[in-house]
Parts: structure tokens; C-alpha cells; sequence
């Protein structure tokens, strides 16, 4: 038996010696290929990362590109979605980077006061052009007595 003075108090550690080997050092071989396992996924999420994110920062400069040329209204409309979209994706990116802070606990909330109507009218372009392609009507509403400003984290809302 061994023990261990901790913040929390006394921790008695007890091993069993079960043919040749005890739980202890079964737990520990568990833990380091646990702790290999979560290497593997954090390296895997970081190049996933870099091979989305190269591809959408090309997205987001030539829809750039395409909002300063002389479009029509239609085509301003289609390049302003792939925007808008575009950063949401990027959103969508962080928030998969985010998986290691989540594992160790220091993920904060990114607090700021937004107008619902501009969420609401985000959230209702991202569908509309699709909803008008296959011909469905769309259409989005908000109460007007509803409170105008909330206080969120507006990257995870949407």
C-alpha cells in the first residue's frame, strides 16, 4: 500500500499482485496508450485542420476577389453567401481545433452582445438560396417584442 498527501486529502494506493503482474502496472500500460491514442488524435486533428483550412482561405480571397468585380445582383447575392458561408466554416474549423482545450479544460466562452435580427437574417440567407433552388418557400420571422440585443457566445450560436 502506498499513500499520498493531495490537495484533497490522503490517497491510499493498493496493488494486487495477479499472475506475474499487478493492477497497478496494468493501469499504467492502459494509460500510456491511452495518453498515445490522444497524441494520434491530436496530431490528426491538426493536419485535417491545415488541409481544410489552406483550401477555405482560397475560397474566402477569390470570393473576395468576386465582390469587387461589376456583377449583377443575383451573382452579388450568390458571392455574398459563399462569404458568409465561408466564414462559417472557418467557425466550424475553430471550433474542431478546439478539441484539445475542451480535453484539458480551457475552453472559454467568447461573450458579446448581438442583434438577434442580424443572427436570425444570417441564419435564414445560409438556406435561402438553396430553399429558392429546389423552389420551397422560406421564409423567417421574428417576434417583435423579443429582445433586441442577447449576450452570447456568437461563434458557437450559429
Amino acid at each position: 500500500m502506498h499513500l499520498a498527501e493531495t490537495e484533497r486529502g490522503v490517497v491510499a494506493s493498493i496493488s494486487y499482485k495477479i499472475e506475474g503482474w499487478t493492477i497497478g502496472e496494468e493501469r499504467r500500460e492502459a494509460e500510456k496508450k491511452i495518453e498515445a491514442a490522444n497524441q494520434r488524435k491530436r496530431q490528426f486533428v491538426a493536419n485535417i485542420n491545415h488541409e481544410i483550412r489552406t483550401p477555405m482561405n482560397a475560397i474566402v480571397g477569390y470570393a473576395e476577389m468576386l465582390a469587387e468585380l461589376d456583377i449583377g445582383s443575383q451573382q452579388r447575392r450568390y458571392v455574398e453567401t459563399i462569404r458568409k458561408n465561408s466564414a462559417h466554416l472557418i467557425a466550424i474549423i475553430n471550433d474542431i481545433m478546439e478539441l484539445s482545450k475542451l480535453e484539458t479544460g480551457n475552453v472559454q466562452l467568447l461573450k458579446s452582445t448581438v442583434n438577434l435580427h442580424v443572427i436570425t437574417e444570417q441564419v435564414f440567407d445560409f438556406f435561402a438560396d438553396q430553399a429558392r433552388g429546389k423552389n420551397i418557400e422560406f421564409t423567417c420571422h421574428v417576434e417583435p417584442d423579443l429582445p433586441k440585443y442577447y449576450i452570447i457566445d456568437a461563434n458557437h450560436c450559429r
